[in-house]
């Protein structure tokens, strides 16, 4: 049970890079379509860091839960 926490919890940085470089390819492809440079990009960045930080924390919250006092 503990080996699979820990392979979870180290998804956490690829979630949170990954977030960020999805907003930033995303947001670079839209500013040249529609040449609002850098607007749409930073926009998108912001979006998917908050939506990375969001599954992260639902992550760890299922694994506190998981977890509870009864297992130590």
């Amino acid at each position: 049970m503990r080996a699979r926490q820990v392979g979870e919890l180290t998804m956490i940085p690829f979630y949170l890079a990954g977030g960020l470089l999805v907003g930033y390819w995303m947001g670079g492809w839209c500013d040249s379509k529609f040449g609002t440079a850098p607007y749409i990009r930073v926009a998108l960045m912001v979006l998917g860091m908050l939506s990375a930080m969001r599954e992260s924390w639902r992550m760890i919250r299922q694994i506190s839960e998981t977890e509870g006092p009864s297992s130590k």
